[in-house]
């Protein structure tokens, strides 16, 4: 990159940034990935007037979208660590970090994932009878299991003490945790899903060694509850903050333990909302390891 494109890089996202709601805008975007009628409800503000900001920032390149089927998301942008304005982007990034916004925000933010959540319960509710069969056209336990199997096997505690999965769905991993596993626990936010899988389970007699508790992360937390380790297999994709998941895991963790997740890589299968009721169309790696270490967590071994 040559000085006169540098200087007009330069000038051009110190002009975007200038303005205190394209600020607090990125200041929002550390946490999650939000689309345009969602930041414009958080700021309390028109959505074209929303659409005009983040126009701005996209053009100087300090946030990206990306698209969920038929909406748009928008998040910070990975600079390159070798892009002339890397340690400057990355330094206001990390100075936004630190920046509150207002508590009023900060709960309209919360509103944006409870409405999330609830729209993930409300797909349950309805359709927790055939989910199985719906997720199958994406991914079956036949084509991943052995290897989550393989990879706890291998884990350093993975003989430990406690286990918690989120959104155990028919409850085939959960029967391997159960089997290595003292103390077991299974939470899902959907109670028509947590009680298909309890009754699985107790059609094979494990039910009574599993601790079922109705919430999420948070619930757990709440319970003072601690594990060895968290298994997500196909549920980060339905998760109302996948950010927020990885902060709450750290917490919930022992020295040591291990956050163990599968998911889908991004796609374009824009019926899997519909028919799976999927919130997020699959993650980037790059995500994850973002996520893991703004928690505090080190990346470990790849299944695939």
């Amino acid at each position: 990159m040559d000085n006169t494109e540098t200087f007009e890089e330069l000038h051009g996202a110190l002009k975007a940034a200038s303005e205190s709601v394209r600020l607090k805008v990125l200041a929002c975007l550390g946490a999650n990935s939000f689309g345009v009628g969602e930041l414009a409800d958080i700021f309390a503000m028109p959505q074209p007037g929303m659409s005009h900001h983040l126009r701005i920032l996209s053009q100087a390149g300090l946030v990206e979208s990306r698209r969920e089927g038929n909406s748009l998301f928008y998040r910070r942008p990975i600079w390159p660590s070798d892009h002339p304005l890397h340690s400057l982007i990355t330094s206001l990034m990390e100075v936004l970090d630190v920046v509150h916004i207002t508590e009023e925000e900060k709960l309209r933010i919360e509103e944006v994932y409870s409405k999330r959540a609830q729209q993930s319960r409300n797909f349950f509710h309805k359709h927790a009878a055939t989910f199985s069969k719906s997720q199958s056209l994406i991914a079956t336990y036949d084509q991943y299991g052995s290897s989550l199997v393989s990879l706890v096997k291998n884990l350093p505690n993975g003989d430990g003490t406690t286990a918690l999965e989120v959104g155990p769905g028919d409850s085939s991993f959960l029967q391997e945790l159960a089997a290595r596993y003292q103390h077991v626990y299974a939470t899902d936010n959907s109670p028509e899903m947590l009680d298909r899988a309890r009754k699985s389970c107790q059609s094979i007699g494990i039910a009574e060694r599993i601790n079922w508790i109705n919430g999420d992360c948070t619930t757990i937390l709440n319970k003072g509850i601690y594990a060895n380790i968290i298994v997500l297999s196909m549920v980060l994709h339905h998760m109302a903050s996948p950010r927020e998941l990885f902060m709450n895991a750290q917490k919930i963790l022992v020295k040591g333990g291990a956050l163990l997740i599968c998911d889908l890589c991004p796609h374009q299968e824009e019926w899997a909302r519909e028919s799976c009721g999927d919130l997020w169309l699959g993650f980037a790696s790059e995500d994850l390891n973002i996520w893991g270490k703004q928690a505090g967590l080190k990346p470990g071994p790849k299944l695939f």
